[in-house]
C-alpha cells in the first residue's frame, strides 16, 4: 500500500484492527465523522512508512492529543462539568 495505494487483505485487517481498537477505547462510534477522519489519518501514517500496528496506534494517539476527548451520546464537557442536552432542558452532573 505504501507505493501503489493498494492494500492486501493482511494490511487491511491490521489497519481495521488498529482503528477498531483506537475508537473502541475512546467510545468513538462506528459511523461517525470522527472515525472517518481517524481512518484517513491512519492510512496516511501507514503510507508514510509506519507499518507496525503498535507504532501506528501510538502515532495516531500523538497526532490526536490536541483534540477534545469524545464523549458518547449528547454528553458535552463545559467548565469541568458534564452536561447532557435534551429537547427541553440541560441537566448538569
Amino acid at each position: 500500500m505504501k507505493h501503489n495505494g493498494i492494500a492486501d487483505p493482511g494490511q487491511l485487517a491490521m489497519l481495521t484492527r488498529v482503528l477498531n481498537d483506537y475508537c473502541g477505547q475512546r467510545g468513538i462510534l462506528a459511523n461517525s465523522h470522527e472515525r472517518e477522519l481517524l481512518a484517513a489519518s491512519l492510512i496516511a501514517l501507514y503510507e508514510s512508512g509506519i507499518v507496525d500496528d503498535v507504532q501506528l496506534a501510538a502515532s495516531l494517539e500523538v497526532q490526536n492529543l490536541g483534540r477534545k476527548p469524545h464523549l458518547p451520546g449528547n454528553l458535552q464537557e463545559t467548565d469541568g462539568a458534564t452536561t447532557t442536552s435534551t429537547t427541553t432542558d440541560t441537566v448538569r452532573r
